[in-house]
């Protein structure tokens, strides 16, 4: 057997694992839909083909160049949740490429006023586009979209040393409550923060009700602004597979439930 054709075989056995891959994929997301009363969404690509550069492709660098990536604008109608933003702790990182990998919608959530997603959010960051320092994270995302309320912006993460050390040194700001044991160690465990001007408004947000939600959850990452809320942990994607899909679709209805209501109460409240 020639050199040649000996590449041409490898080649085409990669080729067809890939696409074998990418089918039982495909098949494994559309059962996972299925059990769980979703809606497989299509790719982003089959949305919006405009302009050349894109080539349909999540991972051509031209899509870096070009405003009519439909990654890039889904990312940016999310930019003022924390998950989406250019600014990461201060830094300015340029040309991020956004990738969402599958998108869900949920079917009974859509029917009473609420907009529930969830996909696999990827980003590889290409800071002044020197290779020297590039960051990829993956992370499924439930985003929630409701109309009828309006979240201050703000961001929960769990507390690490580094942060519990930025905060003494006024380096980094942190919400803290102390009016008893839960909201204590909610503080303990979680960073929570926001812009200046939103400060009062997040502490009315967060009642004791969603302080005791959140401190009896692990390691949970929620973003909300306006009327938009996502939950997830970071880099943590999860496969399709129900075992792992429910408990986590139930975690976030639970958090933007308590979120929700509260955020209601503090309208119907405001208006009095």
């Amino acid at each position: 057997m020639s050199t040649d054709l000996l590449w041409i075989l490898i080649f085409s056995s990669v080729g067809l694992y890939i696409r074998e891959m990418t089918v039982r994929g495909q098949k494994a997301l559309e059962r996972l839909a299925k059990r769980m009363g979703m809606t497989v969404l299509p790719p982003l690509e089959e949305k919006k083909k405009r302009g050349w550069l894109i080539c349909r492709g999540r991972w051509n660098p031209f899509r870096l160049f070009s405003r009519n990536d439909p990654h890039r604008y889904m990312a940016e109608s999310m930019s003022k949740l924390r998950l989406f933003s250019r600014n990461k702790e201060g830094r300015k990182f340029n040309y991020p490429m956004n990738t969402f990998r599958y998108q869900l919608s949920e079917k009974f959530a859509v029917r009473s006023g609420v907009e529930v997603r969830i996909c696999e959010y990827q980003v590889v960051y290409f800071p002044w586009l020197i290779p020297l320092y590039v960051k990829m994270s993956a992370q499924t995302v439930m985003h929630f979209r409701d109309a009828r309320l309006d979240f201050p912006e703000f961001a929960v993460r769990p507390e690490r040393f580094r942060h519990k050390v930025g905060s003494k040194l006024h380096l980094l700001k942190d919400i803290d409550f102390e009016s008893d044991g839960t909201a204590v160690e909610f503080s303990k465990h979680y960073l929570l923060n926001g812009p200046d001007n939103c400060e009062q408004k997040i502490r009315r947000l967060f009642t004791d009700k969603v302080l005791s939600c959140f401190a009896d959850k692990d390691e949970i990452w929620v973003d909300g602004a306006g009327d938009q809320l996502v939950f997830y942990r970071a880099d943590k994607a999860l496969q399709p597979r129900e075992e792992y899909f429910r408990p986590f679709v139930e975690e976030g209805f639970e958090v933007f439930d308590v979120l929700s209501a509260s955020s209601g109460q503090e309208s119907r409240q405001s208006n009095l």
